[in-house]
């Protein structure tokens, strides 16, 4: 709060400048309403502070623009208090300063040199004044008119979108946390990923994805591989979903696409479902069944290991592979999407069944437990396929990273690399063409892509493009650079994705 000393001594001064020393009229109310403005800017920075602890940040405007649905307001007595008494002061000192205008200056200056004092001052009590500073940081930063242009252009529309569809596969797909496409580099990682480049090679591999503005982390990667849209979030904890809004509720996403027809969707993750609100995505979205560590806990037979993340993958594999056998005796049509945790940076969470399991020497933890995850998605995938067969399922199964891996213990392979690197999307199925796609693009298209893999006929979908049309991607369209730097100023504008009506 000391940082709006400086604006409310400012704007007390002006105010004793105006009553005492300025003659002039125009200069008499000029400073008294900038005064005004900078004492009610000083009061919304106040109440801003208390209500987010950091000032004026994007959590303010997000609120300002969408509403205060999910905060509790009168748990802000006091601050609601102090608002509306200066509103019932300002408008009692306004009525005292119209009828009483008794004053008379005490040094004879001129207009321009009053205009001169009455400028100086206001610098410090608006212009520089800490609201209007983080508001113009966050607003060079996330709001753009011409970029917006661009957003509402480019926002492919649901209305010629035909949601209904027949020939349809059932789903597993896989997020394998942080294992992006460089672990299949042999000058970097030699016979890492062994096991998972067979699957590759015996299904559709696309290259060239890459990772946009706020899909770098998990509960983003899966909103904008599940949704089309990058995660527009609203506080500087982009973990912290805790207010109780609906989650993205402007979003239709695939979870939603399959309920509409009929599919029976289950989602299966070792950590809590409270983390990151990936929890309320999937039951917001179109999922029946939705398992995370506390879940996976209460039906297991015995206490599951865990990490410091949640449960261990190799149980949350042997859970997965029971669900499908369920899901695929059960229902007519079902989807099962499986989040995988021991390979989360910086140093992994080797399973204990992966105990003698070392890559080299063993001097990169994380390389250990990533070589473990080579050989768990691997007997994984061949088991789903297996069971699909004798059941006469027809299947789609995707391995596909979350995001790019963040800072690790190998994170020296990494340094240069910046411009190559790539997410993970393989794609496993009957009739599904074994090969690679090479196509500049972002997590975004695998939403359209999966759902036309899915029996969908469909080209663009949000801001996702399907990766086997001949549609452009953004990322072609306007270039990595180009469209990166929009996305960042897309953020205020995807908040209308939080309302329903969007």
């Amino acid at each position: 709060m000391n940082l709006i000393l400086i604006p409310v001594v400012s704007s007390l001064l002006l105010f004793f400048l105006a009553v005492t020393l300025f003659s002039s009229g125009f200069v008499f109310w000029i400073s008294i309403l900038l005064a005004f403005f900078s004492l009610l800017l000083s009061l919304f920075f106040y109440v801003s502070d208390r209500f987010t602890g950091e000032g004026v940040n994007q959590a303010v405007f997000f609120h300002l623009y969408k509403g205060f649905e999910g905060v509790d307001v009168f748990s802000f007595k006091f601050e609601l208090i102090v608002f509306f008494s200066f509103v019932f002061l300002s408008v009692v000192f306004f009525v005292f300063i119209v009828n009483f205008r008794c004053r008379r200056p005490v040094f004879l200056i001129s207009t321009f040199t009053q205009l001169v004092i009455s400028f100086s001052v206001a610098c410090f009590a608006v212009f520089l004044h800490p609201s209007i500073i983080e508001a113009k940081m966050i607003l060079s930063q996330w709001w753009s008119p011409r970029d917006l242009i661009v957003l509402n252009h480019e926002m492919s529309s649901f209305e010629d979108f035909d949601v209904a569809v027949s020939g349809r596969r059932d789903l597993v797909f896989v997020y394998a946390e942080s294992l992006e496409r460089t672990f299949f580099e042999d000058s970097l990682f030699p016979g890492l990923i062994s096991k998972i480049e067979q699957l590759e090679a015996g299904g559709l591999s696309f290259a060239g994805i890459r990772q946009a503005p706020m899909t770098d982390w998990t509960i983003a990667g899966m909103v904008s591989s599940q949704c089309g849209i990058p995660l527009a979030t609203y506080k500087s904890n982009r973990n912290d979903f805790s207010d109780g809004l609906r989650f993205v509720p402007g979003a239709t996403c695939v979870g939603d696409v399959l309920r509409f027809n009929g599919y029976r969707n289950v989602y299966v993750g070792g950590a809590s479902l409270d983390f990151a609100g990936k929890g309320r995505f999937y039951k917001e979205h179109g999922f029946d069944e939705v398992y995370g560590m506390e879940e996976l806990q209460a039906v297991a037979e015995k206490p599951l290991a865990t990490s410091k993340w949640g449960v261990y993958d190799d149980h949350v594999f042997e859970f997965s592979l029971e669900k499908f056998k369920e899901l695929a005796d059960e229902s007519e049509h079902f989807s099962l999407f499986v989040l995988t945790l021991d390979t989360h940076p910086p140093s992994g969470h080797v399973t204990p069944g992966c105990d003698d399991v070392v890559y080299g020497v063993g001097e990169y933890p994380i390389l250990n437990a990533v070589k473990c995850a080579d050989s768990m998605i691997y007997d994984f995938v061949l088991s789903i396929e297996k069971e699909a067969k004798s059941r006469g399922r027809d299947v789609l199964v995707v391995v596909a990273s979350d995001h790019l891996m963040m800072r690790s213990d190998a994170s020296g392979f990494f340094e240069g690399k910046d411009e190559e690197r790539a997410n993970l999307f393989i794609v496993r199925g009957e009739n599904v063409p074994s090969g690679v796609v090479e196509r500049e693009s972002t997590t975004l298209d695998i939403y359209p892509t999966l759902l036309s893999m899915l029996g969908w006929n469909v080209d663009s979908l949000a801001l996702g493009r399907n990766l086997l049309s001949e549609q452009e991607t953004l990322v072609e369209k306007y270039g990595k650079h180009n469209f990166f730097e929009m996305v960042k100023k897309w953020r205020m504008g995807l908040w209308k994705t939080w309302s329903a009506d969007s």
